[in-house]
């Protein structure tokens, strides 16, 4: 995935909601992303660690719904080890920075 932002269309994704949304792991492995386009690439709209409130924010139905209920419960930062609020709000604040 180097030289591949988030943002771009090339950016592997776990599941596309529709057209205008989909949901990325951050490049990091600790949290999902919920994206909306936005031009020609996309914006985050939100940071999730709790599988159950990325569905409730995504709007996911039909085969998205499916893909999503089959990620894990939490999120477990690609360590094995439980990410914290605080360390996805520092990642949220670095993907701000770098879209500015």
């Amino acid at each position: 995935m180097h030289g591949i932002r988030e943002r771009d269309d090339r950016y592997p994704v776990v599941a596309r909601i529709n057209d205008d949304t989909r949901v990325i792991e951050c490049r990091a492995g600790i949290q999902w992303i919920l994206q909306r386009r936005a031009g020609v690439g996309w914006h985050d709209i939100g940071y999730h660690l709790d599988r159950d409130v990325l569905i409730e924010r995504s709007g996911a139905t039909g085969s998205a719904l499916a893909t999503l209920q089959r990620l894990p419960q939490r999120h477990m930062g690609g360590t094995g080890a439980d990410v914290s609020d605080n360390q996805a709000a520092a990642v949220a604040r670095l993907h701000e920075s770098e879209a500015a």
